[in-house]
Protein backbone atom coordinates (compact mmCIF):
# COMPACT_ATOMS: atom_id res chain seq x y z
CA UNK A 1 0.00 0.00 0.00
CA UNK A 2 2.98 2.73 1.05
CA UNK A 3 4.64 1.28 -2.71
CA UNK A 4 1.43 2.09 -4.27
CA UNK A 5 0.91 5.68 -2.42
CA UNK A 6 4.83 6.24 -3.09
CA UNK A 7 3.85 5.72 -6.89
CA UNK A 8 1.22 7.60 -7.08
CA UNK A 9 3.11 10.59 -5.26
CA UNK A 10 5.81 10.33 -7.55
CA UNK A 11 3.49 10.27 -10.69
CA UNK A 12 1.66 13.35 -9.80
CA UNK A 13 4.67 15.05 -9.58
CA UNK A 14 5.91 14.06 -12.44
CA UNK A 15 2.82 15.27 -13.97
CA UNK A 16 3.11 18.57 -12.10
CA UNK A 17 6.26 19.08 -13.33
CA UNK A 18 5.41 18.00 -16.70
CA UNK A 19 2.76 20.72 -16.95
CA UNK A 20 4.45 23.41 -15.40
CA UNK A 21 7.36 22.64 -18.02
CA UNK A 22 3.94 23.30 -20.38
CA UNK A 23 3.52 26.44 -18.93
CA UNK A 24 6.76 27.74 -19.30
CA UNK A 25 6.75 26.93 -23.15
CA UNK A 26 3.79 29.07 -23.57
CA UNK A 27 5.16 31.96 -21.77
CA UNK A 28 8.05 31.99 -23.82
CA UNK A 29 5.84 31.53 -26.75
CA UNK A 30 4.04 34.73 -25.72
CA UNK A 31 7.09 36.53 -24.83
CA UNK A 32 7.92 36.11 -28.81
CA UNK A 33 4.50 37.98 -29.63
CA UNK A 34 4.88 39.55 -32.73
CA UNK A 35 3.83 42.75 -30.86
CA UNK A 36 7.18 44.49 -30.45
CA UNK A 37 8.03 43.47 -34.12
CA UNK A 38 4.76 45.42 -35.71
CA UNK A 39 5.39 48.45 -33.67
CA UNK A 40 9.44 48.06 -35.04
CA UNK A 41 7.91 47.81 -38.55
CA UNK A 42 5.75 51.11 -38.10
CA UNK A 43 9.37 52.69 -37.30
CA UNK A 44 10.76 51.64 -40.49
CA UNK A 45 7.71 52.28 -42.75
CA UNK A 46 8.42 55.99 -41.57
CA UNK A 47 11.04 55.76 -44.32
CA UNK A 48 9.07 54.11 -47.22
CA UNK A 49 8.22 56.32 -50.34
CA UNK A 50 4.89 55.55 -52.91
CA UNK A 51 6.50 55.38 -57.01
CA UNK A 52 3.79 55.13 -59.65
CA UNK A 53 5.20 52.21 -62.29
CA UNK A 54 3.30 52.13 -65.77
CA UNK A 55 3.79 51.07 -69.30
CA UNK A 56 5.61 47.63 -70.33
CA UNK A 57 5.65 46.44 -66.78
CA UNK A 58 4.39 43.02 -65.90
CA UNK A 59 2.36 44.43 -62.72
CA UNK A 60 1.96 48.34 -63.23
CA UNK A 61 0.49 50.15 -60.07
CA UNK A 62 1.82 51.72 -56.85
CA UNK A 63 4.79 50.40 -55.11
CA UNK A 64 5.63 51.08 -51.90
CA UNK A 65 9.61 50.78 -51.54
CA UNK A 66 12.16 51.92 -48.82
CA UNK A 67 13.36 55.59 -49.06
CA UNK A 68 16.56 55.35 -51.38
CA UNK A 69 16.08 52.78 -53.75
CA UNK A 70 17.07 52.43 -56.87
CA UNK A 71 14.85 52.01 -60.43
CA UNK A 72 16.12 48.94 -61.07
CA UNK A 73 14.16 47.49 -57.63
CA UNK A 74 11.06 49.75 -58.06
CA UNK A 75 10.65 47.82 -61.57
CA UNK A 76 11.27 44.40 -60.01
CA UNK A 77 8.70 44.88 -57.66
CA UNK A 78 6.34 45.58 -60.72
CA UNK A 79 7.17 42.22 -61.92
CA UNK A 80 9.64 42.96 -64.12
CA UNK A 81 9.43 44.65 -67.47
CA UNK A 82 7.70 42.87 -70.51
CA UNK A 83 9.09 41.14 -73.66
CA UNK A 84 7.46 44.75 -75.67
CA UNK A 85 9.55 46.99 -73.24
CA UNK A 86 12.42 49.30 -74.53
CA UNK A 87 14.81 48.32 -71.80
CA UNK A 88 17.70 50.88 -72.81
CA UNK A 89 16.40 54.21 -72.76
CA UNK A 90 16.09 54.38 -68.39
CA UNK A 91 18.34 54.96 -65.43
CA UNK A 92 17.68 51.87 -64.08
CA UNK A 93 20.67 52.70 -61.54
CA UNK A 94 18.71 56.56 -60.58
CA UNK A 95 17.28 56.80 -57.56
CA UNK A 96 13.14 57.07 -57.19
CA UNK A 97 11.71 60.05 -55.48
CA UNK A 98 8.32 59.79 -53.45
CA UNK A 99 5.37 60.16 -55.58
CA UNK A 100 7.58 59.62 -58.89
CA UNK A 101 5.93 58.21 -61.90
CA UNK A 102 8.46 55.85 -63.83
CA UNK A 103 6.88 54.76 -67.51
CA UNK A 104 8.13 51.87 -69.19
CA UNK A 105 7.27 52.38 -72.60
CA UNK A 106 7.33 50.24 -75.73
CA UNK A 107 9.15 49.66 -78.52
CA UNK A 108 7.06 50.48 -80.45
CA UNK A 109 6.43 53.96 -79.01
CA UNK A 110 9.99 53.96 -79.08
CA UNK A 111 10.06 54.16 -82.70
CA UNK A 112 7.32 56.45 -82.96
CA UNK A 113 9.52 59.43 -80.50
CA UNK A 114 12.42 58.65 -82.94
CA UNK A 115 10.63 59.33 -86.12
CA UNK A 116 9.12 62.57 -84.32
CA UNK A 117 12.54 63.32 -83.36
CA UNK A 118 13.58 63.42 -86.97
CA UNK A 119 10.73 65.09 -88.09
CA UNK A 120 10.69 67.80 -85.87
CA UNK A 121 14.83 68.78 -86.37
CA UNK A 122 13.76 70.40 -89.78
CA UNK A 123 14.84 73.99 -89.36
CA UNK A 124 11.22 75.50 -89.78
CA UNK A 125 8.93 73.32 -87.31
CA UNK A 126 11.81 73.90 -84.77
CA UNK A 127 12.08 77.37 -85.14
CA UNK A 128 8.53 78.16 -85.52
CA UNK A 129 6.92 78.08 -81.78
CA UNK A 130 4.29 76.76 -82.44
CA UNK A 131 4.67 74.08 -80.38
CA UNK A 132 4.33 75.43 -77.16
CA UNK A 133 2.32 72.81 -75.26
CA UNK A 134 4.39 70.12 -76.76
CA UNK A 135 7.46 71.27 -74.47
CA UNK A 136 9.95 69.18 -73.04
CA UNK A 137 10.25 69.75 -69.52
CA UNK A 138 13.93 68.93 -68.95
CA UNK A 139 13.76 68.59 -65.15
CA UNK A 140 10.96 65.45 -65.40
CA UNK A 141 11.56 63.77 -68.78
CA UNK A 142 12.90 60.36 -69.20
CA UNK A 143 16.20 59.74 -70.91
CA UNK A 144 14.26 58.42 -73.95
CA UNK A 145 11.39 61.80 -73.89
CA UNK A 146 14.95 64.09 -74.22
CA UNK A 147 15.96 62.29 -77.63
CA UNK A 148 12.94 63.80 -79.28
CA UNK A 149 14.78 66.92 -78.81
CA UNK A 150 17.17 68.07 -81.95
CA UNK A 151 20.44 67.24 -81.44
CA UNK A 152 19.80 65.06 -78.20
CA UNK A 153 20.68 61.27 -78.72
CA UNK A 154 20.98 58.88 -75.90
CA UNK A 155 24.60 59.68 -74.83
CA UNK A 156 23.52 63.41 -74.24
CA UNK A 157 19.93 62.54 -72.59
CA UNK A 158 21.71 59.92 -69.92
CA UNK A 159 24.42 62.41 -69.54
CA UNK A 160 20.89 65.00 -68.89
CA UNK A 161 19.28 62.61 -66.54
CA UNK A 162 22.58 61.71 -64.64
CA UNK A 163 23.66 65.90 -64.29
CA UNK A 164 19.52 66.26 -62.98
CA UNK A 165 19.73 63.19 -60.28
CA UNK A 166 23.42 64.39 -58.91
CA UNK A 167 22.84 68.31 -58.76
CA UNK A 168 18.81 68.40 -58.87
CA UNK A 169 16.51 70.35 -60.99
CA UNK A 170 17.54 72.84 -63.21
CA UNK A 171 16.78 76.62 -62.49
CA UNK A 172 16.05 77.92 -65.97
CA UNK A 173 16.24 76.05 -69.76
CA UNK A 174 20.02 77.49 -70.02
CA UNK A 175 21.49 75.90 -67.26
CA UNK A 176 21.26 72.53 -69.59
CA UNK A 177 24.54 73.73 -70.97
CA UNK A 178 26.03 72.80 -67.41
CA UNK A 179 25.58 69.32 -69.00
CA UNK A 180 28.77 67.90 -70.42
CA UNK A 181 28.51 67.84 -74.14
CA UNK A 182 25.60 70.54 -74.64
CA UNK A 183 27.58 74.12 -75.47
CA UNK A 184 25.78 77.15 -77.16
CA UNK A 185 24.92 75.36 -80.36
CA UNK A 186 23.18 72.31 -78.97
CA UNK A 187 20.85 74.64 -76.81
CA UNK A 188 20.06 77.17 -79.76
CA UNK A 189 18.30 73.98 -81.79
CA UNK A 190 16.51 73.08 -78.53
CA UNK A 191 15.96 76.08 -76.25
CA UNK A 192 12.32 76.52 -78.14
CA UNK A 193 11.72 73.12 -77.24
CA UNK A 194 12.20 72.44 -73.62
CA UNK A 195 10.83 74.46 -70.34
CA UNK A 196 11.79 73.91 -66.35
CA UNK A 197 8.00 73.87 -65.14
Amino acid sequence: MLKKNILLLIIGIAISLVLMGCGSKSKKISLDDTKPKSSLEETKSSGDIFVHVVGEVNAPGIVKVPEGTRLYNVIEKAGGMTKNAQTDYLNLADTVKDGQQIRVISKKEFKKLKKKKSSSSSPNESQGGSNQSGLININTATAEELQTLSGIGEVRAKAIVEYRTQNGNFSKPEDIKNVSGIGDATFNNIKSQICVD
